[in-house]
């Protein structure tokens, strides 16, 4: 009777030890977005329009987590259509907004649709952690205002670290820069 309750208390102990280190569902990780420009007025590409990501809750058993643009990307263009341009983003840390936790991010590979009409051309697959990487090439010009497709994202959070994370609200920031004459 004494070892039964012996593999119980173990049990129930390795239990406990188990669950207090996993980050619970109420953690979140979501983006808030700075767009910045390169250019001077003169050269006449704008971004007006660059999206948000949500990726939802954050649980110890996900490794990889699914984000959603909640708009796409709309492109002001004063040059005349004269100007070939790509747009380069680069996302920051997911910064604990009541501590200072990170979450442990390997990658996050970003997705921008090419619109209908081909005139701003996404990419695939892009790693923008802490790494600029264009996810938009001009295409043919065909408006002074264009918009890409469905913009998405995928994150990739270390596999051995992940259960280490404290529940919190997370915060990255986006970096947009918009490079002419590529």
């Amino acid at each position: 009777m004494r070892s039964i309750w012996v593999v119980i208390c173990v049990a129930l102990c390795s239990w406990c030890i188990a669950t207090s280190v996993y980050a619970d569902d109420a953690t979140t990780g979501t983006t808030t977005i700075n767009v910045s420009s390169s250019l001077s007025p003169a050269e006449g590409i704008i971004i007006e329009q660059a999206p948000n990501l949500d990726f939802g809750n954050i649980s110890s058993n996900k490794q990889h987590i699914t984000g959603i643009g909640d708009s796409d990307y709309k492109i002001k263009d004063l040059a005349n259509k004269t100007i070939s341009f790509q747009v380069q983003v680069e996302i920051s840390d997911f910064q604990a907004l009541n501590n200072e936790e990170k979450l442990p991010v390997k990658n996050i590979w970003y997705h921008v649709e090419t619109n209908a009409d081909r005139s701003l051309q996404g990419l695939e697959k892009a790693d923008i952690y802490h790494q600029p990487a264009t996810v938009i090439t001009s295409g043919n010009n065909n408006a002074s205002i264009e918009e890409s497709g469905n913009v998405s994202a995928e994150m990739v959070l270390d596999p051995r670290k992940v259960m280490l994370v404290k529940p919190d609200s997370y915060s990255a920031t986006i970096q947009h820069t918009v490079v002419v004459g590529v």
